[in-house]
């Protein structure tokens, strides 16, 4: 977990962190669970944040359902920034 200043350095934010090899189903899972944990006990903005060398293909939608930005290599996705249409997971 790291708790780092907004932009604005007005509003704290938190960032809950897994990191896996590969983001998988369970590791988005866990973000998201460590996520909604925190934010049951903090007055500020929680995010999910899963770290990995790639991310698999059975579970390439699941971060923008689940609202976890991933870090792969350099580069971060918000969950926005996923393709919209996308058929929903199996969980």
């Amino acid at each position: 977990m790291q708790r780092a200043p907004a932009k604005d350095r007005e509003r704290k934010v938190w960032a809950v962190g897994d990191v896996s090899w590969v983001v998988g189903k369970e590791a988005v899972h866990r973000a998201a669970e460590g996520t909604e944990a925190l934010g049951k006990i903090v007055a500020e903005p929680v995010l999910p944040v899963e770290a990995g060398t790639h991310i698999s293909d059975e579970v390439a939608a699941l971060p923008a359902w689940k609202r976890v930005y991933t870090l792969t290599g350099e580069t971060v996705t918000a969950p926005r920034d996923y393709r919209s249409g996308l058929t929903p997971p199996t969980s």
